[in-house]
């Protein structure tokens, strides 16, 4: 799947799935029919137990950045700061998809 249907992490350098439906729900917009399919796709990505990956972190290391670290080789332990695994449960990505949800009336009591 491509980067638009990905769930990913920071929301402000990146537009996905997640990112448009939480804008779109939270101005008032769920009951617009036209949110069918990307609706369809967030459900389709929930795991068994409820709760939504983490497929990406955005953003990527920069081509700037690389040309930084191959000038300075002993600065190479430094590393991005993420606070999930991409691949596994996200509490961020579950807390938004059930925000959601909830907004659309598909889920209750949150």
């Amino acid at each position: 799947m491509g980067a638009m249907v990905s769930l990913s992490l920071s929301r402000y350098y990146y537009y996905d799935l997640l990112v448009g439906l939480d804008v779109l729900t939270a101005l008032g917009y769920s009951k617009d029919k036209r949110l069918g399919y990307a609706v369809s796709l967030l459900k389709e990505k929930m795991r068994k137990d409820g709760r939504w990956n983490l497929d990406a972190n955005r953003p990527e290391e920069s081509a700037a950045l690389t040309a930084w670290r191959n000038k300075h080789p002993l600065t190479n332990d430094m590393t991005p700061f993420v606070l999930e695994k991409v691949g596994e449960s996200s509490k961020m990505i579950t807390l938004t998809a059930l925000m959601v949800l909830n907004r659309m009336g598909e889920i209750c009591d949150l």
